[in-house]
């Protein structure tokens, strides 16, 4: 239940979802800024510009009562920002110069109810860094370069198909 507030001599509840959301963006806050820097500069354009979206994306989640929005496309993320454009550098991929991809799998889904959120990938790089590692926004609302190992895993969690 709600914790119990005064407001000008009258108790009231705050709401659930209020409270939820506020922990959900201490926690992603926490993760990013608690991360150790990669030496890798093109991984870390990305990893930056996925934490852009991670963003966009709590504040939608926090606004609709615990609901992702629709990632049937890139061009969804850019509909989550005010006058943003498909071609605007936070959906791109540096490595490729491709916009991210988006797991249409996990549109408009209650993100409490995704099985293994540090496992499952929302939106992610195109194709490998030059070092190898691929950076992954995963329904925790943590990005992270993960080994072409751990993408494998998170690939057949995600249920992305990449034939």
């Amino acid at each position: 239940m709600g914790k119990m507030m005064e407001t000008d001599g009258q108790f009231t509840k705050s709401p659930p979802w209020l409270i939820i959301g506020f922990i959900l963006a201490a926690y992603f806050l926490y993760s990013i800024f608690s991360m150790p820097a990669k030496t890798y500069d093109v991984g870390r354009g990305s990893k930056s510009r996925l934490s852009v979206i991670g963003i966009d994306l709590l504040q939608h989640i926090t606004g609709s009562g615990g609901y992702l929005p629709s990632l049937k496309s890139t061009k969804d993320l850019a509909s989550l920002e005010y006058k943003a454009k498909l071609t605007d550098p936070q959906f791109i991929d540096p490595t490729s110069n491709k916009p991210f991809v988006t797991n249409p799998y996990y549109s408009n889904a209650k993100l409490a109810a995704i099985p293994i959120p540090n496992l499952t990938a929302l939106v992610y790089d195109s194709g490998k860094a030059p070092d190898g590692l691929r950076a992954d926004l995963l329904a925790t609302l943590r990005v992270r370069r993960v080994s072409p190992d751990e993408w494998e895993v998170i690939k057949r969690q995600s249920h992305i198909d990449t034939r």
